[in-house]
C-alpha cells in the first residue's frame, strides 16, 4: 500500500480543489460564474487593472484562453479592455465601474471565509498541513526549476 500512496495524492488534491471552488461560489455569492471567471474577478480584486498576460500567468492559462474567458465576463459587463496608450498591443483588463465595490472587499472575505473554515482544524494537524503542503510546493517549484534548466542548457 505504501508504494501507491503518490496515486491518492492528485485524486485527493482535485478534489479539495472542487470543493473549494463549490464552497467559494456559495459563500462569496459568485453566481453563475465558472471557476475561471471567479478566478479573473479575485485577481483584478486583489491588483487593480491586469494586463491579459499578467492573468495568464497567475492563473497557468494561455493568453487564447483567458481571452475567451474575459470575452464572457465582458458579454456580462463586468470587465472591459483598454488598450495602453503607449504599446497598442498590451491590453489591460479591468472592472467596469457599476461592478467596481461589488468586487472589491473580495479578498477580505475570502480571507475570512478561509480562517473560518480552518478553525475547526486542530492546531498540531493544522501545522502538519502547513508542513506538508510546503514540502510538495518545494517540490513542484524543484522540478520545474529542474525543467527549466534542463530547457535553458539545450
Amino acid at each position: 500500500m505504501i508504494e501507491n500512496r503518490e496515486k491518492l495524492i492528485l485524486p485527493l488534491l482535485r478534489e479539495i480543489r472542487s470543493l473549494i471552488d463549490k464552497s467559494l461560489k456559495v459563500k462569496l455569492n459568485l453566481g453563475d460564474f465558472t471557476m475561471p471567471q471567479t478566478m479573473i474577478i479575485y485577481n483584478l480584486a486583489n491588483h487593480g487593472k491586469m494586463k491579459i498576460s499578467e492573468l495568464s500567468e497567475k492563473m497557468g492559462l494561455t493568453n487564447s484562453t483567458v481571452s475567451g474567458i474575459v470575452d464572457r465576463l465582458e458579454d456580462q459587463g463586468i470587465v472591459f479592455r483598454e488598450r495602453s496608450t503607449q504599446d497598442r498591443r498590451v491590453v489591460y483588463v479591468q472592472f467596469t465601474n457599476e461592478h467596481i465595490q461589488k468586487y472589491q472587499d473580495l479578498n477580505d472575505n475570502l480571507d475570512k471565509h478561509f480562517s473560518e473554515l480552518l478553525a475547526s482544524i486542530p492546531p498540531a494537524q493544522m501545522e502538519n498541513i502547513i508542513i506538508s503542503l510546503n514540502i510538495l510546493k518545494d517540490t513542484l517549484a524543484n522540478q520545474q526549476e529542474m525543467n527549466v534548466t534542463t530547457i535553458l542548457s539545450k
